[in-house]
């Protein structure tokens, strides 16, 4: 076939979006999306095409107003659109005599707002010829992509924006040949998107990230895999026979479910990363507090090897901080001014502070890897089911999950082990600073008791000196008392009154020391 032909036969374009009910906020907050403002949004998408109901009117959506009495039942799946008998849907014809005609789906899965519009030209042998040049009427408007209504308050802009899960765009269309394989019609491919999107170059297009065969046509894929493209996911299905419409139609309303948790995925994965990132931030304050420590602490990286090299030997368990502290040089110099010991308890209240926050940092990246995980699994369900439906493989989207889907797992695991190390750090960090307290408090202790005993000692000298001295003024006045001698008639039975006193009162307050001392003592003893 010409791969540089500019057209396609009896396009199809078929629009899903999403938006979370509950928004859940870092502060603990939460905003509810609520269903009328969710139908301002589709009213929006609608209008911007002209799309008629079957009286040629203006299409105007009306969604169910038993829409909280379901959610209190516990239904996680419903459509939004009330019809007794059947599928919720609503049918459309475009404006001005246009041939496009189409129907909307809304629902509402688990916790999430889904919108599907599909549009497309009918099968018209001879009339169904459409020029590339004019697939950008087609593009819908800037509120699809970002997920805003842009009229609205900036309170209800915010909620919108961080609840929009993104978008999916699937492009399809008959060509006359049917290559050999793919790649040959990759370049068909990029102009049907650059056409598409209105673009002068498939520069501000989402990336091309793979090709394969769906359902008997070659499906082409453009997306970041990793984070949002401000074009969200777009997918173009080239078509050469009627089976490919006939399998498309059969599993068409499973793919807003099957699109669902792929942007759901995307978005974990972006989130967890963002996390991560602030994670790290809270990681470099660690390190940094410990740069100022007056003792030395190892960084992130020379206590990842140590960590590395104890758990090989079994013995992480059994480091002690306050031992390692007693061999570094601080624990043998002189004890901390009272500033410093200042400092090392505020030190401790921040790190205290940042490993709750670190502990948050591990849940949530846990919850990002259990959700992801959640997600793969119904992912991979609804492949099954879309398998047995159409008797067709669907290897190329069952790959998107056994490859990226795993590939988030597996770096937020790498993510959650350098996190936790950091961890182990900061709890050493904490118990090490703590050991230094500890030990400087006890210096402390021992220089208080040292100072007391030399007090009690200076006041048991001065308390000598004063007795002494008192006995000495109490006895002076014997010192003018005439000596007597034994060969002297009335002689007393020393030769002078006043040593006499002053023997005897000084062996009087010996004996009161020594009684009282071991009194004390004991008491001491006894406590």
């Amino acid at each position: 076939m010409n791969i540089n032909q500019e057209f396609i036969y009896a396009p199809n374009i078929r629009l899903f979006t999403y938006h979370l009910k509950t928004v859940n906020l870092t502060n603990y907050q939460q905003f509810e999306l609520k269903i009328t403002d969710i139908q301002t949004f589709y009213q929006i998408l609608l209008d911007y095409y002209g799309a008629l109901d079957q009286n040629q009117n203006p299409s105007k959506l009306k969604l169910r107003s038993d829409f909280s009495d379901f959610l209190n039942s516990g239904l996680p799946n419903l459509d939004l659109i009330y019809h007794p008998q059947g599928r919720g849907c609503q049918r459309i014809t475009l404006a001005n005599n246009s041939p496009y005609k189409g129907f909307i789906y809304p629902q509402f899965l688990n916790d999430t707002y889904s919108f599907s519009l599909t549009i497309y030209h009918p099968q018209n042998p001879g009339k169904d010829k459409v020029a590339f040049a004019n697939l950008s009427q087609l593009k819908p408007p800037r509120q699809f992509f970002s997920g805003i209504n842009h009229n609205s308050d900036q309170t209800l802009q915010k909620t919108q924006k961080k609840a929009f899960w993104g978008s999916t765009i699937m492009l399809s269309g008959f060509l006359p040949e049917k290559p050999e394989t793919p790649a040959e019609l990759k370049p068909l491919a990029d102009r049907y998107l650059q056409n598409f999107l209105n673009l002068e170059n498939l520069e501000d297009a989402p990336p091309f990230y793979t090709s394969g065969e769906l359902l008997d046509g070659y499906i082409y894929e453009y997306q970041n895999p990793n984070n949002y493209h401000p074009y969200g996911h777009i997918i173009i299905l080239f078509i050469f026979a009627e089976i490919t419409t006939e399998k498309l139609n059969k599993i068409q309303w499973d793919l807003p479910e099957l699109f669902l948790y792929h942007h759901k995925n995307k978005q974990n994965f972006a989130d967890s990363k963002k996390e991560y990132k602030t994670a790290l931030e809270d990681i470099k304050k660690i390190e940094d507090l410990i740069q100022k420590f007056p003792v030395y602490l190892p960084t992130i990286g020379e206590e990842k090897l140590r960590i590395e090299s104890a758990e090989s030997k079994a013995i992480l368990a059994t480091s002690n901080p306050v031992e390692i502290l007693h061999k570094t040089s601080l624990a043998n110099s002189s004890t901390l001014s009272d500033q410093q010991l200042k400092n090392l308890k505020q030190q401790i209240k921040n790190l205290l502070d940042l490993s709750l926050k670190n502990s948050q940092y591990l849940r949530s990246l846990g919850n990002f890897q259990n959700t992801i995980d959640i997600n793969r699994e119904n992912y991979l369900n609804k492949i099954n089911r879309l398998e047995k439906l159409t008797q067709s493989q669907l290897n190329i989207w069952q790959d998107y999950a056994n490859l990226d889907f795993q590939r988030f797992q597996r770096q937020i695991q790498a993510d959650l082990t350098y996190l936790h190390q950091g961890s182990l750090l900061l709890d050493r960090a904490i118990a090490t600073i703590r050991g230094l307290v500890e030990i400087d408090q006890a210096e402390r202790d021992q220089q208080r008791q040292k100072a007391e005993l030399l007090l009690q000692d200076n006041i048991q000298a001065i308390g000598l000196g004063v007795g002494t001295g008192a006995i000495l003024a109490s006895t002076f006045g014997l010192v003018t008392q005439p000596a007597t001698w034994p060969w002297q008639k009335n002689h007393s039975l020393l030769p002078h009154p006043f040593p006499a006193a002053v023997v005897v009162s000084s062996l009087t307050a010996l004996l009161v020391w020594q009684w009282t001392k071991n009194h004390l003592k004991k008491k001491r003893n006894l406590k």
